[in-house]
C-alpha cells in the first residue's frame, strides 16, 4: 500500500499499482499525485518531498539573467549589451569576427532552401562600350535638360536606323511585309466573291495597324530595345483591341473637329477651308495625343492642359516627333492606297480607269510602303524613346516610375500604367 497525506493534511492509502495517478480529496477537493514506489523514501508526512541539502544562491545571478533575458538591448547604464561571444570568454577580449566578416576566409557556401544544391556564382560578361551607349539615361529623380537633349539627338541620328537593321528586326519588318501580302490576297478574294473570307482581311488589317502601337509600348514602358513579333502574346486584348483603341482614340481626338465641320452642312467654300484648319491644328497635337493613348494608361491624361504640357516639356524635340510622324504615315499611306488602286485597276475595265497619280502603281507603290513599314517603326521607337527620357516631367496622374530609369520620389507601377498607390519605404535600420 502507498500511504501519503494531502496538503490539507487528509491521509491515503492506494493499492500499489495507483502509482503515478490522480487522487481526489474527500476533504478539500484537490487533485493529488499519487506518488511512484520510489518517491516513497522522500515523501515527508504532509505530502511535500524531502530535500538532500538547500540550493545555495549564487551572487549575482539576478543581474545576469536580467542582462540575458531582457527585452532590450540595453544595460541600466545605457550602454549597448553585446550578446556576441569571445575567444577565452572574458569581456575584455572583443568580440569575434564572423566567417563573412573576416577578410582571409573565403565566404561560406550557400545552398538552394528547397533543394539543397550548392549555389555556384555565375560569371557575368562584361559590359562592352557599345551596351554602355545604347543604356537609358542614369537619372536620380527628374531628367537634365542636357542629358535627355544629348541622348535623344542620338537616337534620331543613324544610331536608331542602323539598330532597326539588326536580324530580328529584319525579321519583324519582313513578317509585317508578308501581313501585308495576305492582306491584298485577302481582299483580292474577298472583292471577287467570297464574303466569308472578310473576317480574315479584317484580322490582317486589325494586326497590321495594332503593331505599330505595340512598338510604342514594348520600346517605351516595357523599355524592350528590339521590335516586338506581331501579336507578341497571341493575346486578343493586349495585342490588338487594346492598340488599336489607342490609335483610333487618337485619331477622333484629333480629326473629329475636321471631320465635324465637313458634314455639318455649311457651304463647301466654308466647310472645306475651316475642315483643313482644324486638321493642320489636329495634326500637330497627334504625337502628343498618340503618346498619351499609347502609354499614359488613363483617358484622364488627355485633358487638354496636360497635353500642352506634354509639348512643353518636349520643347524642340516635339517638332522632331511631329515631322518624324506624318512623314512615316504620309509615306505609308502613299504606297498602301497606291496597291490598293493598283489592284483595282488590274480588275477593272480601261474605260473606267480615270486620271492616276504618280504613285499609284506598283512600280511606286511597293517601294513606298516598304519605305512607310521601316519608318513607322522607327516612329514607334522615336516615341518609346521619348517616353523612357521624359515620362517623369510629363503631367500625367497616376504615374510611377517603370523600367531602367528609377526615381526615388515615384513608386513602381504596372508596365500598362494603371493606377497605383504610393508606396512607404520602411525607415533604415540603426545598429
Amino acid at each position: 500500500m502507498i500511504s501519503f497525506a494531502c496538503h490539507c493534511d487528509h491521509p491515503f492509502e492506494v493499492p500499489d499499482d495507483k502509482a503515478g495517478s490522480l487522487i481526489q480529496c474527500p476533504a478539500c477537493g484537490r487533485l493529488n499525485d499519487v506518488p511512484l514506489l520510489s518517491d516513497l523514501p522522500n515523501l515527508v508526512e504532509d505530502g511535500t518531498y524531502k530535500l538532500d541539502e538547500p540550493v545555495a544562491a549564487e551572487p549575482g545571478r539576478l543581474d545576469e539573467a536580467r542582462k540575458v533575458y531582457s527585452p532590450t538591448r540595453f544595460d541600466q547604464f545605457g550602454a549597448e549589451i553585446d550578446l556576441r561571444g569571445t575567444v577565452s570568454g572574458q569581456p575584455d577580449d572583443g568580440p569575434i569576427d564572423l566567417a563573412y566578416e573576416s577578410h582571409d576566409r573565403p565566404s561560406p557556401p550557400k545552398y538552394d532552401p528547397i533543394t539543397g544544391e550548392l549555389l555556384r556564382p555565375v560569371e557575368v560578361k562584361p559590359e562592352s562600350p557599345l551596351d554602355r551607349l545604347r543604356k537609358p539615361l542614369p537619372l536620380s529623380k527628374r531628367p537634365k535638360k542636357r542629358q535627355a537633349i544629348e541622348y535623344l539627338a542620338r537616337v534620331q541620328t543613324l544610331e536608331l536606323f542602323v539598330m532597326l537593321l539588326r536580324p530580328m528586326n529584319l525579321i519583324v519588318m519582313i513578317l509585317i511585309g508578308l501581313l501585308h501580302v495576305f492582306y491584298f490576297a485577302t481582299l483580292v478574294v474577298t472583292v471577287f466573291g467570297m464574303i466569308f473570307i472578310i473576317a480574315a482581311w479584317l484580322f490582317s488589317l486589325a494586326i497590321i495597324v495594332s503593331h505599330f502601337v505595340v512598338v510604342i509600348e514594348e520600346t517605351g514602358p516595357i523599355c524592350q530595345d528590339e521590335l516586338p513579333r506581331p501579336m507578341r502574346n497571341v493575346s486578343m486584348y493586349d495585342d490588338i483591341w487594346h492598340p488599336f483603341f489607342s490609335l483610333g482614340l487618337a485619331f477622333l481626338v484629333c480629326f473629329s473637329p475636321a471631320l465635324a465641320a465637313l458634314l455639318s452642312g455649311l457651304p463647301s467654300s466654308v466647310a472645306i477651308p475651316l475642315a483643313g484648319l482644324l486638321g493642320i491644328v489636329g495634326a500637330f497635337f497627334g504625337p502628343a495625343v498618340l503618346l498619351t493613348t499609347a502609354t499614359s494608361g488613363n483617358l484622364m491624361n488627355l485633358r487638354p492642359d496636360r497635353i500642352f504640357g506634354i509639348i512643353r516639356v518636349l520643347g524642340a524635340h516635339y517638332f522632331v516627333m511631329l515631322l518624324a510622324l506624318w512623314t512615316g504615315a504620309i509615306v505609308y499611306a502613299m504606297g498602301f492606297l497606291g496597291l490598293h488602286q493598283s489592284l483595282w485597276d488590274m480588275f477593272t475595265a480601261p474605260s473606267m480607269i480615270g486620271p492616276r497619280m504618280f504613285w499609284q502603281s506598283w512600280s511606286l507603290g511597293v517601294p513606298l510602303l516598304l519605305a512607310g513599314i521601316y519608318l513607322l517603326h522607327y516612329v514607334g521607337w522615336l516615341f518609346g524613346q521619348t517616353y523612357r527620357v521624359y515620362q517623369p516631367q510629363f503631367p500625367w496622374i497616376f504615374q510611377g516610375r517603370r523600367g531602367d530609369l528609377e526615381s526615388e520620389n515615384r513608386p513602381p507601377a504596372p508596365s500598362r500604367g494603371f493606377d497605383v498607390l504610393p508606396i512607404r519605404r520602411a525607415p533604415p535600420s540603426h545598429k
